[in-house]
Formats: C-alpha cells, sequence, structure tokens
C-alpha cells in the first residue's frame, strides 16, 4: 500500500509491503523492517531494523502526530487524487476518478463556491466509500456524473473553473 504524507515542507512517498516478520517500509531508496504493537493508549512498540522503542502516536483526520525518541512529527496525508488533480493529472482543474465506481453522493453543484478540503462528490468502489475533495478554493463548473452514475477509471468527476490568470 502506498501513503504520501507531508512533514513541514517535505513531502515523502511510504510504500507498506507484507514481510515475513512484520512490514517492510520503503521511503525513497531507502527500506526498513517494522513492527509496531499497541501498548495502549496511543502508546507504541515500533520495531524498526531489529531497534524496540516506544513511541506515542495519536491520528486525528488526515493528520497523524509521533513522539519517539525525545523529538515529534506531525505527519499529514496527502490525498493523492486531489493532489494529482490539482497538478494536472488530467486537465488541472478536474478531478478524476482514482478507480472504476459509482456516485454515491452529490454534495455540490455547477456554480457552488467550495473551500479546500471541501467534498464534492462521494464514490463507491469495491464496497468502499471515497471523498473527492475540492483540492483548491473555487466555483463548481460542472459535476460530470450524476448521483447513481457508473464510471471508469480516469473518468472526470467534478470541475472547477480555471483560475484567473495572474
Amino acid at each position: 500500500m502506498k501513503r504520501i504524507f507531508r512533514i513541514g515542507e517535505d513531502r515523502h512517498e511510504l510504500l507498506v509491503l507484507p514481510h515475513r516478520s512484520g512490514r517492510i517500509l520503503r521511503i525513497g531508496a531507502n527500506e526498513h523492517v517494522a513492527r509496531l504493537a499497541s501498548l495502549g493508549a496511543c502508546e507504541y512498540r515500533v520495531e524498526l531494523d531489529g531497534v524496540a522503542h516506544r513511541a506515542w502516536i495519536v491520528v486525528r483526520g488526515d493528520t497523524i502526530h509521533v513522539h519517539l525518541g525525545g523529538r515529534s512529527w506531525t505527519l499529514e496525508t496527502i490525498d493523492e487524487l486531489a493532489e494529482t488533480s490539482a497538478r494536472g493529472g488530467g486537465a488541472s482543474d478536474t478531478a478524476e476518478a482514482p478507480m472504476p465506481g459509482t456516485v454515491v453522493r452529490v454534495q455540490v453543484e455547477a456554480g457552488d463556491a467550495v473551500k479546500r478540503g471541501q467534498t464534492l462528490v462521494v464514490i463507491e468502489s469495491m464496497k468502499m466509500e471515497t471523498a473527492v475533495v475540492a483540492w483548491r478554493d473555487g466555483i463548481v463548473a460542472a459535476v460530470h456524473r450524476p448521483l447513481g452514475a457508473t464510471f471508469d477509471r480516469k473518468a472526470p468527476l467534478v470541475s472547477l473553473e480555471p483560475e484567473p490568470a495572474a
């Protein structure tokens, strides 16, 4: 499973793979064997490359707070769909479907003003719901799939009006 996090201004891609003695964490070119065991009340035993540490981990929404070895980090989970749409995976003003599915909720309509992080539509794929959120502030130009519509991967879901030139 691939996860993307922001720590401060830095972006990190983390690939988690199964391993006979835990999980392999691949961060860039670095690989580590990791195990995690709950000790209760946000306290964990973290074993990284055979060395055990005690850590405190608190998850609030898309933010993860970690305290380990006298240091603290705040990780923000990056929504890959919003990031891809924002940087132009298709048209930079259009959110595309990350996988085939069905629209189960439409929360905006053309002409609505939206704020970054606001839910635009909710899709369902393989019995799992995913909220498609606004990747920037803007005005909804079009909702491309109505409630109940099915779609393929990369299908346009919602478009925002182009940003005015600066």
